[in-house]
């Protein structure tokens, strides 16, 4: 909206990037750093240590850092850290971002929020209220009561994200060709499909994340995301924020197709 150019980071399997990488792509015109933990779509959990050296890298260059903390109350290991609590430098350096779809499950009702310096508050104010339709007065005092209220119903849900995760990482590192490694927060998995890359279902080769979601779709009614969308078409994402009823199910389907390959 502004004419930005977004630069990517590319990462390895641990789907995190680092200080060094980080530095290594800002440049003179580099505004802001948007950093997502626990992120989505891997569920890669930043560590206290590692976000220290993002710290200083963020104040040595005097940009902003984004920090998507909306996942916050899903780590299932250890507990979550925001970069801004690194101290005032940092603070006033950085806009999260959070909302209530994912702690609260109120997908539905789209409200979000964000914590910045009054300054930056009103300026995002004052574009937002141009920019966009505001939520309904239902929703906000639903959320409300939510932020408010009783919180025993977040162990709750956690815990029940928890088993489906252990369950959904066995089930995909049980069967031959594919594999995943297990996430440490939010509700998905990024399953590894690089080793089934060039075989075939009834005659069709399977080259990247795209075509096997689409031949998996079509001939097992069982959806996936391609991970080319994320940048790595080595994987696709898979959520664990349903039942453990259809995870079963969805990776019988899954096991059954990567089974008939050739």
């Amino acid at each position: 909206m502004s004419d930005g150019i977004p630069v990517f980071v590319e990462t390895d399997e641990t789907f995190k990037a680092t200080a060094g990488s980080i530095k290594a792509a800002i440049t003179a015109k580099t505004k802001a750093l948007i950093l997502n933990t626990p992120s989505n779509p891997c569920g890669a959990v930043y560590t206290e240590q590692e976000l220290k050296e993002i710290t200083d890298v963020i104040l040595e260059a005097g940009i902003f850092v984004i920090s998507d903390e909306i996942y916050d109350e899903l780590i299932y290991e250890g507990r979550h850290t925001s970069i801004a609590s690194f101290g005032p430098e940092i603070k006033d350096a950085t806009i999260i971002v959070n909302g209530m779809s994912k702690t609260y499950a109120m997908t539905g009702w789209r409200i979000g929020y964000t914590a910045s310096t009054g300054e930056l508050a009103k300026i995002m104010g004052s574009y937002q209220s141009h920019a966009a339709s505001n939520p309904n007065s239902i929703a906000q005092y639903a959320s409300i009561e939510a932020l408010n209220g009783p919180q025993d119903n977040i162990a709750r849900m956690k815990e029940a994200f928890n088993k489906r995760r252990m369950m959904l990482c066995g089930l995909i590192n049980d069967i031959d060709g594919i594999s995943c490694s297990v996430p440490s927060g939010a509700f998905y998995v990024m399953m590894n499909i690089s080793a089934i890359k060039g075989k075939a279902y009834d005659g069709i080769t399977i080259n990247n994340s795209l075509e096997f979601s689409e031949a998996l779709l079509k001939n097992t009614l069982t959806a996936v995301v391609p991970g080319v969308a994320f940048g790595a078409d080595d994987y696709v994402r898979m959520g664990y924020a349903t039942s453990e009823e259809n995870i079963v199910a969805g990776m019988e389907r899954i096991k059954e197709f990567v089974g008939s390959l050739k």
